[in-house]
């Protein structure tokens, strides 16, 4: 007995350290990007300004201060992008100082290796008199060629849009390597040479859960996915969700809004949390279609794409999804006690074995020809059974 104590706590033992080592390990590497990527990036930033300055020494004095202005401006761009993210901004404004924070950055990368090309070669006594200003050329000729490609992509066929049943896993993951959405998508897209089912750069743009059914779009091309994640990230994309919750909603329309995060008490489901340091922010519109009895048909509008983020607002109100088993909507949560009335809800549950959740509508901007794209999916027969039950519940009854 003493021996088996001794391994067992041996075998702890070697498990701690080993988990010290990994997370000694993700340290550095947090710091490695947090830290050294930036002074490397400040570096280069230093490293051409001085070549700029040597290159503009016959310049007056309010030039040269006027370039530096906007050099520096331009350079500070990349870290103040981080900052205004966080911030309550206005969208427009955060996402000009994001572009122009990422176009400085690729900026700073080419000009940095055109400018030390020059100097290598200073070194072999190959002297060019104009070398800051063919590496500006160089650079933005490069940029240029780049921003073409980005506002022109392939007109191909470069998305498509799913409409997803319930049931199906969208990614493979713990228990489900075989049979999802993506395996189907691999399959589906085996013969078209531009896509590679192991590239992160193409696939799908957006998520939705296991046993919800609609839409999903899925980009083919890098460019196609660049475009379309842009749209998710500024929220220009239209989502609309219709849902069956338990309990009659009193207002017509409402929004909530509450950070969503792991719930510390059960890591399987997400909650809502007041602190802001707590979580992502989540925003939630919703439109009530009817009411049925002791249950609300609703319209929910995404402004942001959380995980779970509906069920989990919807929870937060006291409305949770009809036969929501992660959330408790399994149970009869409102209603009569009579048996009857619990051999109907039964019945329900058996007719839309999983939570009463659609996604409806799915809109966003082409990303070849700038168009406006509107996808709406019917109601599956699962939740249009269920639906049709409850009207006819109350049809002749008088609810308490």
């Amino acid at each position: 007995m003493k021996i088996e104590q001794k391994k067992s706590f041996a075998n702890h033992t070697i498990c701690r350290i080993k988990s010290f080592h990994y997370l000694r390990g993700k340290l550095i590497e947090m710091l490695s990007f947090f830290i050294i990527l930036p002074i490397l990036y400040l570096a280069g930033n230093i490293y051409i300004y001085l070549k700029g300055k040597q290159a503009l020494k016959s310049q007056s004095t309010g030039v040269k201060v006027l370039l530096s202005i906007v050099f520096w401006g331009g350079a500070l761009s990349f870290f103040s992008s981080f900052l205004f993210r966080n911030l309550d901004m206005p969208a427009s404004f955060a996402q000009t100082v994001s572009q122009v924070g990422t176009g400085w950055l690729v900026f700073t990368l080419y000009m940095v290796l055109a400018l030390l090309v020059f100097d290598i070669l200073r070194l072999f006594h190959l002297r060019f008199k104009y070398s800051f200003y063919l590496s500006l050329f160089l650079t933005l000729s490069l940029l240029g060629y780049g921003n073409y490609n980005y506002q022109h992509p392939d007109t191909r066929v470069i998305n498509m849009v799913i409409n997803k049943p319930a049931g199906l896993v969208v990614h493979p993951g713990c228990g489900n390597y075989h049979g999802t959405l993506v395996n189907a998508i691999a399959w589906h897209l085996k013969d078209n040479p531009l896509y590679d089912p192991n590239d992160p750069q193409v696939g799908l743009v957006h998520r939705i859960d296991k046993d919800t059914s609609g839409l999903l779009v899925v980009a083919k091309t890098p460019n196609a996915k660049t475009h379309l994640g842009l749209q998710f990230f500024n929220k220009t994309t239209k989502r609309k969700y219709n849902a069956l919750v338990w309990g009659i909603m009193e207002q017509d329309e409402g929004t909530v809004e509450g950070n969503i995060a792991r719930n510390p008490k059960d890591r399987m489901q997400m909650a809502v949390f007041s602190d802001p340091e707590i979580g992502k922010h989540a925003v939630t519109h919703y439109h009530v279609l009817e009411r049925i009895g002791y249950v609300t048909l609703v319209e929910c509008v995404l402004e942001t794409g959380r995980t779970h983020q509906i069920r989990v607002h919807m929870k937060h109100i006291g409305h949770v999804l009809f036969n929501d088993e992660r959330y408790g909507g399994h149970e009869i949560l409102k209603g009569t006690h009579f048996s009857k009335y619990k051999q109907f809800v039964n019945n329900c549950f058996e007719t839309c074995p999983r939570q009463a959740l659609h996604a409806m509508t799915l809109g966003f901007v082409h990303p070849a020809t700038g168009e406006e794209m509107y996808f709406t999916s019917e109601m599956p027969e699962d939740m249009t059974l269920l639906i049709d039950k409850w009207r006819g519940y109350i049809s002749n009854r008088d609810l308490e």
